[in-house]
């Protein structure tokens, strides 16, 4: 079986989808998939040089252009007439999904459409105040012959907006849960000492957050919770890698609570940086929250894994499809979102029990190797390919 993976998204962008799409397709049979992605504009194009993938003549923002969908759909029809693939994949409902909706009928190709939360959200937004978005939106769902969402969350809310567009969602949406690589997320990795010396880490204890920082992370609630906790903790520090819009804001935060000195803002973090950083910290902290007004809704949150692989004790916050990704209570303390007394007492419990922090830390580590790894997320994507493959060969006999 060989298939077509239409995406906007795709390694070297950044991001957690396209992490997904490139660890996924990097661990499919050999020959088993051809990536149709679009160029990057920074030249690196890592994994250029693999066979599978072929880079479009246009860019992640030229994407969504009309013409652009126009040129990807009149390609990706002529690819399809060589007769060799079985089945698409498509990485964004908009804009591959226009692509592999037009040609179902005309092609009888099928395809598989993935989801991830923030887009399931924009799609309810949309068809809320726009009939041609409800109609274009019921014809790229409920044409797709199976829908893989990141976590129970997603499926739920998928399943919703296909009822609310008159689409029966039974057998339609599946759970596949990202996943991380035990073998670079680990304990000890290299780098963990440089940034220990590099920012002056040596005899602290490290908490540390991972993201694009925008409201709904909660590196605010994070802040007040470190706040609370430093009079009693003066060795504690909060390291936060990533870069976004509210960086200014959290800046000042730190300020205005008198903890800047325990603070270090670090701004983007190099992809193969992220391993060390992780091992440089003591417990991971991520209350993540969901905001009326915002799209960018927690679908499940791979950093978790990243720091349970790295054998790290995670507080995460309890929202969107984040119970997915940790073993709460066992590996991780989910607390309500935007509340920084939960954050602080349940940090609070793990910097005064350094046993605490190995046990949970240890079980963490022992999920990440039975389940949370690429190569089982993979597995599960390639029966479900399998299966909408061998539907439509039956179906056309």
């Amino acid at each position: 079986m060989k298939s077509l993976f239409l995406t906007q998204d795709f390694p070297p962008d950044s991001g957690g989808i396209a992490r997904l799409y490139g660890e996924l397709c990097a661990r499919f049979p050999e020959g088993g998939v051809e990536v149709a992605a679009p160029r990057t504009t920074n030249g690196a194009d890592a994994g250029a040089a693999e066979a599978y993938i072929r880079r479009m003549p246009f860019t992640f923002r030229e994407a969504r252009r009309i013409t652009t969908v126009a040129w990807w759909t009149r390609w990706t029809r002529a690819r399809l007439a060589r007769g060799d693939v079985a089945l698409l994949q498509v990485g964004n409902i908009r804009p591959a999904g226009y692509v592999a909706a037009w040609l179902r009928p005309r092609t009888g190709i099928p395809y598989v459409i993935y989801v991830h939360g923030k887009d399931v959200w924009k799609e309810e937004q949309k068809a809320a105040r726009s009939a041609r978005a409800r109609w274009t939106a019921r014809r790229i769902l409920g044409r797709a012959s199976a829908i893989i969402a990141n976590s129970r969350a997603t499926a739920e809310r998928t399943e919703r907006l296909l009822k609310s567009l008159g689409i029966d969602p039974a057998g339609r949406v599946r759970v596949v849960h990202p996943a991380t690589d035990p073998g670079r997320f680990r304990p000890g990795a290299p780098g963990a000492d440089a940034w220990r010396g590099r920012l002056g880490l040596e005899g602290r204890t490290v908490v540390l957050s991972v993201s694009r920082l925008m409201a709904r992370k909660g590196i605010d609630t994070a802040l007040h919770a470190i706040a609370r906790l430093v009079p009693r903790h003066p060795d504690l520090v909060y390291v936060v890698g990533g870069d976004g819009p509210e960086r200014e804001r959290l800046e000042r935060l730190a300020d205005e609570l008198g903890i800047a000195p325990h603070v270090r803002f670090l701004g983007p973090v190099d992809d193969a940086e992220l391993p060390g950083l992780y091992a440089a910290a003591d417990i991971f902290v991520l209350p993540v929250r969901e905001e009326p007004d915002d799209a960018e809704v927690e679908g499940f949150g791979i950093v978790f894994c990243e720091a349970a692989a790295t054998a790290l004790p995670v507080i995460a916050g309890d929202s969107g499809g984040v119970a997915d990704a940790v073993r709460g209570g066992e590996s991780a303390f989910l607390v309500p979102p935007a509340d920084p007394d939960a954050v602080a007492e349940r940090l609070g419990q793990l910097l005064a029990d350094p046993a605490l922090r190995r046990r949970m830390g240890e079980a963490g580590r022992r999920a990440v190797e039975e389940y949370y790894h690429w190569d089982r997320a993979a597995a599960e994507v390639w029966r479900i390919l399998e299966e909408v493959s061998g539907a439509s060969r039956e179906g056309a006999r």
